[in-house]
Order: C-alpha cells, then sequence, then structure tokens
C-alpha cells in the first residue's frame, strides 16, 4: 500500500511526531558532541584513538543532519511576503555552510519573490543536500543556478501543478544521484532511491509547498528546481 503524498503532511500527526523525534534526536547529539570534543582537547596529537573520534564525529554529523530534517517535516506555520529571493539563502547559523555553496546568478538577487522565509530556507538547504554526496556539515561543494523564467511549459514533479512560464524564478542543481520522478510524487514510499534521499526529498517537497512554491524534474538534463513565484 502506497504511503501518504508529502505535500499531504498537512497531517499535523506525522508532522508533530518527525519533529518529536528530530528534537529528541538532537538531544542526544549535543552531549556527544560536547564529550567528543572535551576528548579531542584530553588526548595526544599522535594517539591512534584520535582516528575513532573523528568517526564519532562524522557519525554526530549525520545525526544533525537527520535531525534538521526531521524538524523540518513538523508543522509551524507559513507567513508569505515579498522579499528579495537574495534573502532567502540559509544563514551559516542554519547549518548548510553557505561559505562552501556556489551561486550562479543567472537574474538578479534582488528578484524580489512573494513566499514563507524559513520554508524556503529550508527547501533551499534540502535541495543543496540533494546535490551534495555528503551531509551538509562536511562543507559540500554545491552550485546552485539562480534564474527567472521557466524555459518551457512544465508542471511541478510531486503535484502535478503547472508552472508559470515567464513569473517563476527558479533555483536549480544537478543532483549527485538520479532522482526519479517516482521518488519525487512519493517520497515516502517504497523504490530503489536510498532512504537518506527519500527523506531529504520529503523535506524538499514538504518545504517547497509550505513556502508557496513547486518542484521541478528535467528527467532530459538531471537537474532539480524550485520554482517560486515572482512578485509583480
Amino acid at each position: 500500500m502506497r504511503r501518504p503524498r508529502t505535500d499531504g503532511l498537512e497531517d499535523t500527526k506525522l508532522g508533530a511526531l518527525a519533529a518529536a523525534v528530530g528534537h529528541e534526536l538532537g538531544n542526544i547529539a549535543v552531549p556527544l558532541g560536547g564529550f567528543t570534543e572535551l576528548a579531542f582537547q584530553n588526548i595526544a596529537a599522535d594517539d591512534p584513538a584520535r582516528q575513532n573520534l573523528d568517526e564519532i564525529r562524522i557519525a554526530i554529523d549525520r545525526i544533525k543532519s537527520l535531525t534538521w530534517e526531521l524538524q523540518s517535516l513538523g508543522e509551524f506555520e507559513a507567513i508569505r511576503t515579498r522579499l528579495l529571493v537574495g534573502e532567502c539563502m540559509p544563514t551559516e547559523a542554519d547549518g548548510a555552510h553557505p561559505k562552501s555553496w556556489r551561486i550562479d546568478w543567472l537574474c538578479s538577487e534582488h528578484t524580489a519573490v512573494i513566499l514563507d522565509r524559513l520554508h524556503a530556507e529550508r527547501a533551499i538547504h534540502a535541495l543543496a543536500r540533494i546535490a551534495a554526496p555528503g551531509v551538509p556539515q562536511m562543507a559540500p561543494d554545491v552550485l546552485l543556478r539562480v534564474s527567472q523564467g521557466v524555459p518551457r511549459a512544465a508542471r511541478c514533479g510531486a503535484c502535478g501543478a503547472a508552472l508559470a512560464r515567464n513569473s517563476e524564478v527558479l533555483i536549480q542543481v544537478t543532483p549527485s544521484r538520479p532522482v526519479g520522478s517516482d521518488a519525487l510524487r512519493d517520497p515516502l514510499g517504497c523504490g530503489a532511491a536510498g532512504r537518506g534521499l527519500r527523506l531529504a526529498l520529503a523535506v524538499l517537497v514538504h518545504c517547497a509547498h509550505r513556502a508557496g512554491g513547486h518542484v521541478l524534474l528535467e528527467s532530459a538534463s538531471g537537474s532539480l528546481a524550485l520554482a517560486f513565484p515572482a512578485a509583480d
């Protein structure tokens, strides 16, 4: 039996459960990280145990990434307003390491859009997560292309809504792993994509729709894009 589509995550029970699990994982990751750093401070530089501590650091980063994604699926109020697309990029405090992102501005970063900023930031973060071979905390090298206007008639890869050809701002990447249309339509269902990719896709679809946008999948080029409505 197919699971509910992710744009149906207005199901508050599912959203609340994801947020609660994410919160508890965060409670576990924080002390683990603190004690690991203390151990680093009290061990000799040539001690072979440092390699083991490095592996623990990587595992903690993965827990933090999972925590962020689960909390992103939690329900919170969407407030759509007019702002600049350049203001939608997540900050370093969000854990997305934007210093490792390269942005190819094919339109002005001062292009105005109408969306919910918090959901948009989380959707952009998820897009970068899908584009990167590693977890965000490992500072992946991600190229985001930002342009205005859908090149041809297109529909949201998740919900099927038609995208306005000339009034959308696209934030686009080429994923490191293939993304199938089935996984985009039903990220939490059964399929060939790995669990980590499916969770990132679930966050992408949910947050994009809550922000007031859509998700565009170009099968021919393998690119994935967020489409946000431009302000008049």
